[in-house]
Order: C-alpha cells, then sequence, then structure tokens
C-alpha cells in the first residue's frame, strides 16, 4: 500500500519509471562489474587446495609419470575428470599462479556463454546472470575453485545452448551435439545428466510432431550422441587394462562409499532417509536464492513476454529444480555440490531485471530490489578475503603443513626414491605434487582402509596395500594424523591398521615431524625396490 500510494503521488509516467530502472539497473551492474573484478585479483593470489589438489596429483601422475587411473592409482572419480585435470596441470606447469588463470579463463568462458544464452531477455539480465554467477563463484574460496561441479557446468551450459539456439542447424544436428556434451558432462560427475531429459523434452514439445519424426529428430541422434564419449572411454579404458578395476570400484567401493554422509560418517539403513531430507533442505547455503529466483520468474512471466522467452524462463525453472536434486545423488551436500543450482537459480533471479513498460511500478520494483539485495550480498568480500587484504597474502594452506613436506623432500629424494601418503585430504597428497614424487603403491589416500572394515572388499583392499607396500620398500612414508586428518566415525569403522602399524614399527623412523604430520624413513635408508609392479 505504501508503495502504490507513492506511486500515485509522484504521478510518474511509465517511460520515467523505465528510465529511472534502466539507471538503476545499469550503475548497480558497474558496481557488481567492479567487485567481480576486486574479487579476481584477489583470486591470483589463491592457491589450489583440499579436493583439486588430490586431483591434480593424480592426474599429475598419469601425466608426468603414465600411472594409468584405476590400474595403477585407486580412486573414485569418472574418467575425463583426471585427463581434463592433467591437461590443465600440463599448460600450466600446475603452478598455483597458472591454475589459477585457468580458473579465471574458464570462468570467463562460463559468462560468456551465460551472455549468449540470456541475451533473450535484454543485456542488463544477460550481464546480471553472468556477472553476479562469478561473484557467487570466487566468494566460496579456493577451496571450491576449479571443483568438478564447477567444471561440469561448461558442458552443460553448451548442451543447453545446443538445443536452444542452434535454430539454424537440423533438429538432429542440435539433438546429437547437445548429447555428446551431457556425455562429455557426464564422464566428470554422472548425475549432471539431469538437464538432458530436461531439454529433450522441452524440443519434443516443441516440434509438436508425429512419434516417428520426434524419434528420428530428437530422440534417437540424442541417445546416439551422449553415448559415444562413453564408449570411447570405455574403449581407451580397455586399451589400457583398467576396465575392469575401474568397473571393481563402481560395483563393490561406490556402495560402500555412498554409506558415508557429509561429516564422513557411516549410516545406517533407516537413517538414510530422514538423513537425505533434512541435507536437502539446507540447499547448501543457497537455500534463500529461491526467493529472487521464483519471483524474478513470476515476475517476468506476468509481462507476457514473446513465445520464446517465456519457453526459455519455463526452461530455467525446470532447471533450478532439478539441479537442486544434483547434491541428494551423492548424499554428501557439500558446497560445491550446491553450484548448479547456485546457476540456475541467479538466472532466474536475473530476469527481475527485465520488467515490460507496462507492469505497475510496485511489482517490477519489488523483485528488482529483492536480486539486487542478494546481488550486493554476494559481492561483498568473506571473512577470507578481508583477512587476505588486511594481511597483504593468504594463510599457508594446512597451517603450512603442504609446504613443510614438500619443502623436506624435495632435496632429499633420490632416483627410485618413492613416498607413501597416509592421508586423505590433509595436505599430503598436495605435498608430493609439489615435491613431484612418486607414491609407494596405488593407493593415494587411505579413507577406503577404515570404513565398512568387516566387509570382504575392504579386507581385500588391506591386504593389497600392505603387499604393495612390502614389495615397493617406499624409502619415505607421510602421515598426517589426528584431527586434522578426516577420520570417518561410525559402525564398522576404526581407527587401526595392525598390519601396517606392525611394518612401520619394523621397518621405519621418524625423521620429521611438525603440525599434524610426521614423516617417516625406512631405517636402512635404501631406496628400497622403486614403485609397486604395474601392469
Amino acid at each position: 500500500m505504501l508503495l502504490t500510494s507513492l506511486s500515485i503521488t509522484l504521478h510518474l509516467p511509465a517511460t520515467s519509471v523505465s528510465e529511472i530502472i534502466t539507471k538503476v539497473n545499469r550503475a548497480a551492474l558497474i558496481v557488481l562489474a567492479v567487485a567481480l573484478a576486486l574479487f579476481v585479483l584477489l583470486s591470483l593470489q589463491w592457491r589450489f587446495q583440499h579436493d583439486t589438489a588430490l586431483l591434480f596429483y593424480i592426474s599429475f601422475l598419469f601425466e608426468h609419470f603414465g600411472y594409468f587411473p584405476y590400474r595403477d592409482v585407486f580412486d573414485v572419480n569418472l574418467p575425463l575428470t583426471y585427463l581434463t585435470y592433467a591437461m590443465i596441470g600440463r599448460f600450466t606447469g600446475y603452478s598455483d599462479l597458472g591454475v589459477r588463470f585457468a580458473d579465471l579463463t574458464m570462468l570467463g568462458g562460463l559468462m560468456l556463454m551465460t551472455w549468449q544464452w540470456m541475451k533473450i531477455f535484454g543485456r542488463h539480465v544477460a550481464w546480471a546472470g553472468a556477472i553476479v554467477f562469478g561473484l557467487v563463484y570466487l566468494r566460496l574460496g579456493p577451496a571450491v575453485s576449479l571443483q568438478r561441479e564447477f567444471l561440469i557446468l561448461l558442458p552443460v551450459l553448451g548442451g543447453i545452448l545446443a538445443f536452444t539456439q542452434l535454430r539454424r542447424f537440423k533438429p538432429e544436428v542440435r539433438a546429437a551435439l547437445s548429447g555428446f556434451l551431457f556425455g562429455i558432462a557426464c564422464l566428470i560427475k554422472p548425475h549432471a545428466v539431469l538437464a538432458f531429459p530436461i531439454l529433450v523434452m522441452f524440443e519434443i514439445a516443441e516440434q509438436r510432431t508425429n512419434i516417428r519424426s520426434v524419434l528420428v529428430q530428437t530422440v534417437l541422434p540424442a541417445i546416439g550422441g551422449f553415448l559415444v564419449p562413453i564408449l570411447v572411454f570405455l574403449i581407451y579404458l580397455t586399451r589400457f587394462e583398467a576396465l575392469q578395476p575401474f568397473l571393481s570400484v563402481i560395483r563393490q567401493y561406490y556402495p560402500l562409499y555412498a554409506q558415508l554422509n557429509g561429516e564422513q560418517s557411516t549410516l545406517a539403513e533407516g537413517e538414510r532417509l530422514g538423513y537425505l531430507l533434512h541435507g536437502y533442505f539446507q540447499f547448501g547455503g543457497f537455500g534463500w536464492w529461491w526467493i529472487p529466483a521464483l519471483w524474478g520468474l513470476y515476475a517476468f512471466l506476468r509481462t507476457q513476454p514473446n513465445k520464446n522467452q517465456r519457453r526459455q524462463a519455463i526452461l530455467l525453472l525446470t532447471l533450478m529444480i532439478g539441479y537442486s536434486l544434483y547434491p541428494v545423488f551423492s548424499g554428501k551436500f557439500w558446497h560445491y555440490h550446491w553450484l548448479l543450482f547456485a546457476y540456475f537459480s541467479v538466472q532466474a533471479g536475473a530476469l527481475s531485471l527485465d520488467q515490460a513498460d507496462a507492469t505497475p511500478v510496485v511489482r517490477r520494483m519489488g523483485p528488482i530490489a529483492m536480486f539486487l539485495g542478494f546481488a550486493f550480498f554476494a559481492a561483498t568480500p568473506t571473512t577470507f578475503m578481508l583477512d587476505q587484504i588486511r594481511s597483504g597474502g593468504i594463510q599457508p594452506i594446512k597451517g603450512g603443513r603442504v609446504d613443510a613436506i614438500s619443502e623436506y623432500l624435495r632435496p632429499r629424494l633420490r632416483p627410485g626414491d618413492t613416498v607413501q601418503p597416509l592421508d586423505w585430504t590433509g595436505g599430503a597428497a598436495h605435498a608430493l605434487l609439489l615435491a613431484e614424487a612418486r607414491p609407494a603403491t596405488r593407493f593415494v589416500y587411505d579413507v577406503m582402509f577404515y570404513h565398512h572394515i568387516s566387509g570382504k572388499y575392504t579386507q581385500g583392499l588391506r591386504r593389497e596395500f600392505v603387499t604393495q607396500l612390502q614389495l615397493s620398500e617406499p624409502r619415505f612414508i607421510v602421515e598426517v594424523f589426528g584431527e586434522d586428518k578426516p577420520w570417518v566415525k561410525g559402525e564398522d569403522t576404526t581407527r587401526e591398521f595392525p598390519e601396517l602399524k606392525s611394518l612401520l614399527q619394523e621397518h621405519y623412523v621418524v625423521i620429521a615431524e611438525g603440525n599434524g604430520y610426521r614423516i617417516l624413513e625406512r631405517k636402512d635408508n635404501k631406496s628400497g625396490l622403486g614403485e609397486f609392479p604395474r601392469r
């Protein structure tokens, strides 16, 4: 009522209101663009870490030493993950600044693709969608940079553009190209496919032809394009004798890992549904974005947009809802799992900046103010950024543990030496990457040895690990311990590994110790037999 009374009192003509809104939008976008530029400058000091460091290490072993994933390195990620990180590492030398440029280049590409997709709603909407997501992404900090959910946004958005923008191509060509790009995305994270059936259904609804035409022009080309990269990688894995160990991980370890929650605790069968519901409705901290997204969509659809705009707005809504389910598939609900939901929520909210001139003032200003409020919150520096500004730099990774370990190992490694990390995401693998050290076994982290320990599969992995340690006789072992190590918890978990403990006590001595880590050296101080026997 207050806003309505104010608009009546001011007697502002529609053109004046439109001009004011346009100027406000432009000014806001300029400020947000400046904030994004500042975030970019701050991010140039960041160092890759956490999951990204571990994946870079595995990819370094693949690219530099020929260690083939699954066959020579145990890991749960999908094949294209390693190839992507290996290509980035190859071109950047695995340097922090090089990786930052790669991350920012991909972000720039994603913003350009966003502009291309969203410009149907006008320049303000397109720029807002691109800039605000850039702010949301960078605000999450270095631990989320180059995470796999960010990587899959590129082929996912490419697949969406293929279906919605390439109208000069035949439907079957667009369907096949989109399917191919979603196949690429699924080779990093399989649940990236969520948007694909949505797009196919939208395309079928638009064609409105008979079943045969739909099959020939859309469904079959889409499925064919989707299967091509998957079949290529299956052949690739077979060629290098990695298919069987890959399938073993999927069949035997995935079901066990799926029973761990986001805090790495095992879940009883009756607890899982409640846990999934609770995790879903947390929305990874992005739940508040439902408000500007839904309000922006509602306000935009009330403006009687043209057919293509209306179609894409409804598509945005379905994609936002679809990708809100994405974290449920992994059951971990970590922040970066919500990146795709955050992306489509931002795009939906940006629709509020393009309201028709005939829309009443109150209906126009409300969603605009709401979206810009969220956008300016995304532009506020985090505590991490403020500390970085005050100190003129960032704090050492893992309290300096990564650098301390790598600086100790690098000058002492001799040809033929191998190093065995006993850690997961505590920084040991990152240190081995910096030291360019080869692992002694195919296990570069050890979480799989400590959960579901009563099962034959876990016991088999334990025996394999100890056997490979005995064969390779690594000169150094790097152990992260205490609360800095992300231990698993709950039923059928342990922190004990008697066979490993016995081997360490018999053959190794602690030669360096620091913040949550210790480095052990073989008592006979020899290079050992080198790496474990590989196929």
